[in-house]
């Protein structure tokens, strides 16, 4: 090869870098910006490393149910919920290989709801879409994803290319890339009166559920190998797992990760249907409160112990959630 030749191909590669670059950074400004309702990667990764002593996974009955502030405020514990919107246990096995590579916590925790989940749910784009470029997110899409969102995943300008006026932007920081108050919590204002509890009705076949098993024991090596203590748990609901189905996913879970079903102590826990619910799934701001404190003292009671902390960083998460909520109230 000539040394023009080879010129012209320095050249052309270094064109191709640069307009996959821009290609890139054009499709990650143009996402919509996601500060609430799960998936929050971009906040996620503004956590210091390995100032977390539990993560929190799961669907929305995570995000909306678990209040890392309030947790901080009863037990010390510092925490972050890297929930997702439909998050199935596919999706929760990418997502925890994901934020172990910035976080050493004590525990794990993933709300076991979503083993009840069809293998795919409505929100893939997202779950995947704000994920890290990494590994993690290839498997996502190659192992959690359909098919047919594979393309826009792996190539986000796909799926946003007609967010055009988000151009100006192009060099500007996103406004989700910064420090989240409420550590992954959504906060649901809305109160709607509940007037029973009962087993939810799920609809995927024995063969997707016998799937999910099989993830959860990829997460329970995982977890293993790591030296990770995982916690299976369910959030307080009006409707709840079934019992043959919560019984199989113990079993394959084993005698080495516990398993926390509040929905059998829910009169302990002090929730009024009256007021603590969002709607039949989800509390509300008062009732995630309520249940995070139960939770806060149930970690620590089993062993979880709080590293030393930013203080202020925690102290500031703390009164804007008090104050979210005085402002809900009129500040009564």
């Amino acid at each position: 090869m000539n040394k023009k030749l080879a010129n012209r191909l320095i050249v052309g590669l270094l064109l191709l870098a640069l307009l996959l670059a821009f290609c890139y950074r054009a499709g990650f400004v143009l996402m919509p910006v996601y500060t609430a309702y799960g998936s929050g990667w971009n906040m996620y990764r503004q956590e210091p490393e390995n100032s977390l002593d539990v993560l929190f996974f799961g669907s929305s009955l995570c995000y909306c149910d678990v209040v890392p502030a309030a947790i901080w405020e009863e037990s010390g514990l510092s925490s972050f919920v890297m929930a997702g919107p439909e998050q199935t246990p596919s999706m929760s096995y990418y997502y925890i290989r994901e934020a172990l590579k910035t976080q050493s916590p004590k525990a794990i925790c993933l709300e076991l709801t979503g083993f009840c989940f069809k293998r795919y749910t409505n929100y893939t784009k997202v779950n995947v879409g704000y994920m890290p470029w990494s590994a993690e997110r290839l498997g996502a899409t190659f192992f959690a994803a359909e098919p047919e969102e594979r393309e826009g995943l792996l190539f986000p300008l796909y799926n946003y290319h007609e967010r055009w006026e988000g151009f100006s932007a192009l060099l500007q920081p996103r406004a989700d890339e910064k420090r989240d108050p409420l550590a992954g919590y959504t906060l649901m204002a809305d109160t709607t009166s509940q007037t029973e509890r009962k087993e939810r009705e799920y609809t995927l076949s024995e063969e997707t559920f016998e799937d999910n098993l099989r993830w959860l024991a990829r997460i329970r090596d995982d977890c293993a190998r790591r030296g990770v203590r995982l916690i299976l748990f369910q959030v307080p609901s009006c409707a709840w797992v079934p019992e043959e189905k919560l019984r199989r996913i113990e079993e394959t879970a084993g005698s080495s990760v516990e398993l926390w079903d509040f929905n059998a102590e829910f009169d302990a826990l002090g929730l009024d249907l009256e007021t603590d619910f969002f709607d039949f799934l989800h509390t509300n701001v008062y009732g995630a409160v309520k249940f995070s404190a139960c939770l806060a003292r149930r970690l620590a009671e089993s062993g979880v112990t709080a590293d030393a902390h930013d203080e202020a960083l925690w102290q500031w998460r703390a009164d804007t959630l008090h104050q979210r909520i005085d402002e809900l109230s009129g500040g009564k």
